[in-house]
């Protein structure tokens, strides 16, 4: 039942499926332009990041950074079907690092790699009905709720529920488009030192999703035992052919456009099995 669930999030994920970018990058030193703002609401809306620049990934994946007097805040805009499948079931950590070191001591881990149970993921909806995305969101939405902080002040550190009021907010959800919308909230104040006005390294970690044990799917993964891969950085069958003069044609294109779809998914399939990690500058002003 695990691999099943696990395949059906793919598939509901992956039939769900514009970025104002103001700068890009590709290199795992970027520098993140300084924002600052009065507040965001972290809710999953973009609608209080306008002004604030965006910057890409060599995966796609659209970014910001943003601070206000008392908090600094992360945006993430993932479009790509694989790498929001990515974020929820591998994991999302957020290295802070003010000594420009690429030290891992203060983070945040939203989501927690693992939290959503199996039957998230199970299929909602009647055999020959599209999938349900819109309600694989919303439970998904409901589902990740622990939001857990390391190396911070005594008091702001350990795990905690998004809905409490710690200073602390993250909030995952997806647009109209299908993008999924990332935010989260963390105050100056739980530091263990004043970074406001300093130059600080920000870390990103997107873990990966583990390869099911056994694949009971026709095109489904190959079986074998994966856990989290180590390291980072930016980075099925045909159909029958069919035996008529007019009929044979159809099918064979039929079977061509599965063999692409099937090639599509492989290596969907291959991203999410992959870690990711890249550092940016940021200095809050």
């Amino acid at each position: 039942m695990k691999s099943s669930c696990f395949i059906y999030g793919i598939a509901a994920v992956l039939s769900a499926c514009g970025s104002n970018h103001k700068a890009a990058t590709e290199n795992a030193e970027a520098k993140a332009q300084p924002a600052s703002v009065a507040s965001i609401t972290v809710d999953g809306q973009m609608q209080d990041w306008q002004g604030v620049p965006l910057l890409a990934t060599a995966n796609g994946i659209d970014y910001a950074l943003a601070n206000s007097r008392d908090n600094l805040y992360v945006l993430f805009k993932i479009a790509d079907p694989a790498e929001q499948m990515k974020l929820i079931r591998g994991g999302m950590e957020v290295w802070f690092d003010p000594t420009g070191k690429h030290a891992k001591t203060t983070e945040i881990i939203y989501p927690v790699k693992g939290e959503l149970p199996d039957e998230t993921f199970r299929p909602n909806f009647a055999q020959g009905e599209k999938p349900d995305t819109k309600d694989l969101h919303r439970r998904i939405e409901s589902g990740l709720i622990s939001f857990n902080r390391i190396g911070f002040k005594p008091a702001y550190s350990g795990v905690q529920s998004i809905r409490e009021n710690t200073g602390f907010k993250g909030a995952i959800n997806w647009n109209e488009s299908g993008e999924l919308i990332y935010e989260v909230t963390v105050p100056f104040a739980a530091f263990p030192t004043d970074v406001k006005n300093q130059n600080m390294e920000v870390g990103f970690f997107i873990g990966a999703v583990d390869k099911p044990k056994a694949a009971t799917n026709e095109g489904a993964a190959p079986s074998e035992e994966g856990g989290r891969p180590m390291g980072g950085g930016m980075r099925g069958g045909g159909g029958r052919r069919g035996g008529g003069a007019y009929g044979g044609g159809s099918r064979q294109r039929g079977e061509n456009g599965q063999q692409r779809s099937s090639t599509s998914n492989s290596l969907a399939l291959k991203k999410m099995y992959e870690p990711e990690a890249f550092w940016v500058q940021y200095t809050s002003k």
